[in-house]
């Protein structure tokens, strides 16, 4: 496309007689921004042009978790996020500078600028407290953070940071959130604990309790030991956590909260947990298929091995992702001996994985002609069941 530039302003959008059989745009410019955009093309520069002035919109998604903000559970179950930060329209310097010398500054969106907040937040709370290390930091990040009364703990962890509050912080746990994993149904019983540290200069007297924030598919009991704490200068306690699905799941929605110790006079630190309902079992190697089944060994055309792994899921109208612990490829020969282990992979989000199969063994031995038999294993996080695929070869 060509945009001819015109710095005539009294020429409307479209006003020069040209050929229907040559339809270019034409877009009309104020003397002042044509002569700026000519000069910075004649410099060799880009230049945009953006119509209309300028003016403020409101964000569908304030006092909210951004749409486009990731959620979850980790990999091991733990609560993902950590904490929140703002990510919408923040206001950052822009590389360059204008026509006139000064500085550009403009707004950007995203997580990568949430992300930004936060290590500047990180860097402020080092600065004040600069005899704490990086774990005891991070809880106190975590643990002070702004609860999000309308967002689930699964999109927002601990909440909003609050730096001011997080210099002021007494206690920190360890770690910052809880993995308590996928209920099996009623009955369902799972522990788990962490470290309270006093991180002041006085006696520190806190009393423990849960709060339910997402009641989720079942009802949770929890028993926490201790439920009161009294803790000298550096001192620490471990609080032991036992948590029992009491009743049969309806549904798929996850339940969330926190584990609050609250500083007698003011203050304290919560810890997020979550457990998952939903189906268990789901088989997490989707698709596997080989681009030959007979092939000869080759390092430069090898046959490919495609493999869809880990799931994403709909639960309770969100995305929900099933990953793989592992994920690994094994090669057997076809009367039942084992070759060896060509490739493990860990930590496997969902997505196709494409693998060379070149005919040769683990070591990089060329393997005599013969039946041979790719097994795939993926481990849930969950630990089972396990999704396995077999398939066979012939290496001529």
């Amino acid at each position: 496309m060509i945009l001819l530039a015109f710095a005539l302003a009294a020429l409307p959008a479209g006003g020069l007689g040209l050929q229907e059989a040559v339809p270019i745009p034409v877009v009309s410019l104020p003397v002042e921004a044509a002569h700026a955009l000519l000069a910075r093309l004649a410099a060799g520069a880009t230049a945009t042009v953006s119509l209309g002035s300028a003016r403020s919109v409101p964000v569908a998604d304030v006092g909210r978790v951004a749409s486009f903000s990731s959620s979850g559970l980790a990999f091991d179950g733990r609560v993902k996020p950590d904490l929140v930060a703002p990510g919408v329209g923040l206001a950052t310097s822009d590389p360059g500078a204008s026509a006139d010398g000064s500085p550009r500054f403009v707004t950007v969106n995203g997580s990568s600028a949430a992300a930004a907040t936060v290590a500047g937040a990180a860097a402020l709370l080092a600065q004040a407290r600069p005899s704490l290390g990086a774990d005891a930091l991070k809880s106190l990040l975590v643990g002070t953070a702004r609860t999000v009364a309308i967002d689930p703990v699964t999109a927002q962890g601990s909440g909003t940071v609050d730096v001011g509050a997080a210099v002021a912080g007494e206690i920190a746990a360890s770690p910052a959130t809880l993995a308590l994993g996928r209920s099996s149904g009623a009955g369902w019983r799972v522990k788990a604990s962490f470290t309270l540290t006093n991180l002041s200069t006085r006696p520190v007297r806190a009393t423990i309790g849960v709060r339910t924030q997402d009641e989720g598919a079942a009802a949770v009991d929890f028993r926490l030991s201790p439920h009161r704490v009294l803790l000298q200068p550096g001192q620490s306690v471990l609080v032991r956590v036992n948590a029992l699905t009491a009743s049969a799941p309806s549904g798929s929605s996850t339940a969330g909260g926190t584990i609050v110790a609250s500083v007698d006079g003011g203050g304290g630190v919560h810890v997020p947990w979550a457990i998952a309902f939903g189906r268990d079992g789901v088989d997490l190697i989707a698709r596997a298929t080989l681009s030959a089944k007979s092939f000869k060994a080759s390092d430069v055309t090898p046959a490919l091995l495609s493999i869809d792994a880990g799931r994403v899921l709909g639960v309770a109208g969100r995305p929900e992702i099933r990953p793989l612990q592992l994920l690994d490829v094994d090669l057997w020969r076809a009367d039942g001996t084992r070759v060896g282990l060509l490739a493990r992979l860990r930590d496997v989000l969902p997505g196709r994985y494409t693998f060379g199969l070149t005919g040769r063994d683990p070591a990089g031995r060329l393997l005599p002609p013969g039946e041979y038999v790719v097994k795939l294993v993926g481990y849930p996080v969950e630990g089972r069941p396990l999704s396995r695929r077999r398939l066979p070869f012939t290496l001529r």
